[in-house]
């Protein structure tokens, strides 16, 4: 390959990758399925790296993880929470393998767990202001 040829194919190369990527249909909103598998793959992550604050302060709704702050409850719900954190994680690997139950207006949502000892045998999300939280 000749110098002529190789600074050819270096300058035309990032440009095809370019015109390659522009090609993509853009993707549209997401529906309430993928966001909560988005949140129960992110639950996952946070619990596994054992990030309990990061987990709290994402998935905990405002009102109550406000609540927990200023009570100074926050760190033994977290240290609680440690206890059952390997449950945890199994029971939102197998919510995963399950259809959600909606409310009406897709705010609300269930997951029936039957192989963890999860209260209720459920994981409920709620989404508030746009973003999927833990609730019961």
């Amino acid at each position: 390959m000749t110098k002529k040829m190789m600074l050819a194919f270096v300058f035309t190369l990032p440009l095809l990758i370019l015109i390659g990527n522009c090609s993509k249909a853009p993707e549209g909103p997401k529906t309430p399925e993928e966001e909560l598998i988005d949140a129960l793959d992110l639950l996952i992550k946070y619990g596994e790296a054992n990030q309990i604050d990061s987990l709290f302060k994402r998935f905990t709704p405002p009102a109550d993880y406000k609540r927990l702050s200023d009570a100074g409850q926050l760190q033994v719900a977290m240290d609680r929470f440690s206890i059952f954190k390997y449950d945890f994680i199994r029971a939102m690997k197998e919510a995963k393998t399950v259809e959600p139950v909606f409310n009406e207006d897709t705010t609300r949502a269930e997951y029936e767990i039957v192989d963890i000892p999860v209260p209720g045998n459920k994981i409920v999300f709620g989404k508030i202001n746009g973003q999927w939280y833990i609730t019961d």
